[in-house]
């Protein structure tokens, strides 16, 4: 008795196969269906974009004489100016490790506002920086202004986004459709039970 309750709760895999054989119209039409949601929803996102500059702090040298070596002193020191770029602008400013670059980064949806921010805070840079070098002028001074590594890159970052959320929504149609067809037919055999 026990081992025919054992043996009507073990599952053939050869079993599961052919139900996933003999529905697999119902498969397809699930899985059709879901990922044309997925398709819809990708052609109805908004772009996001992301804006990076980076920049390298300027540097003064300071000449010396006999008694006073040469100095070199950078016009800001970077991770200042990083938490400074992001209180004042809400953007982000990381440094490079062991460099005087720091990198500007933004994100959102309209490439305009993006591009904005990112020449309003590159125009502050500069202006600070100026200010700083009027500091240090003077007949034995070098200086070294601040100046752009590169130009302002925008991207479009919801391309990748976009094929991902198309593969998931295909995967996840295929695994919701296939367990559906299970279900029906798990009730089906319920059914078929209770009419013995």
């Amino acid at each position: 008795m026990n081992s025919d309750i054992r043996e009507e709760n073990v599952v053939d895999i050869f079993d599961l196969i052919d139900i996933l054989k003999k529905r697999k119209q119902l498969i397809v039409l699930i899985t059709l269906v879901l990922t044309t949601l997925a398709v819809i929803y990708v052609l109805t996102m908004k772009p996001v974009y992301q804006g990076k500059v980076a920049m390298e702090i300027g540097k003064v040298y300071i000449m010396g004489n006999k008694k006073v070596p040469n100095i070199e002193r950078y016009l800001d020191e970077p991770y200042t100016l990083a938490e400074v770029i992001k209180k004042k602008f809400s953007i982000n400013a990381s440094v490079i490790p062991k460099t005087h670059i720091v990198i500007y980064t933004i994100q959102g949806y309209d490439k305009e506002k993006v591009e904005k921010k990112l020449k309003e805070a590159i125009e502050y840079t500069l202006q600070r920086h100026k200010k700083n070098m009027i500091l240090y002028s003077g007949n034995s001074t070098n200086t070294k202004m601040s100046y752009l590594i590169n130009g302002i890159e925008i991207s479009d970052q919801s391309g990748r986004s976009k094929t991902l959320i198309i593969l998931a929504g295909f995967l996840s149609a295929l695994v919701i459709a296939s367990m559906a067809v299970f279900l029906l037919e798990f009730l089906k055999s319920l059914q078929l039970r209770e009419t013995k």
